[in-house]
């Protein structure tokens, strides 16, 4: 620990930032309430909903958001690959929802799988 805090670093901020950080499933309730109630139309809120109760989190909704890789939603979205409209759709949402992510500090910046 005495390295890691001369090399600037402080061992118990990584460790309250694990486990402070939100399931996708929790994220998936923040982001409807956060962005998608404010920023978009109803049908769109509807739609997002949709996507994240039938295939968000039936696929992710245990992971951290901070530990979802690019190949987590790689196996999501070609698990979907038979309904491509939705797998897009999902895609999308997903998408946006791991920007907002970086914006609320659950994920580094650039780090959107």
């Amino acid at each position: 620990w005495l390295a890691v805090v001369r090399g600037g670093k402080d061992p118990s901020l990584e460790k309250r930032r694990a486990r402070l950080n939100p399931t996708i499933k929790k994220l998936c309730d923040k982001f409807i309430t956060r962005h998608s109630i404010p920023h978009n139309k109803q049908s769109t809120v509807k739609g997002n909903r949709s996507y994240i109760k039938n295939h968000i989190v039936p696929a992710l909704g245990k992971l951290k958001t901070a530990d979802v890789t690019r190949a987590d939603v790689s196996r999501a979205i070609s698990d979907r690959a038979h309904i491509p409209a939705t797998a897009n759709h999902v895609l999308s949402c997903l998408k946006k929802m791991f920007n907002c992510a970086e914006l609320w500090g659950y994920r580094d910046d650039g780090t959107n799988p």
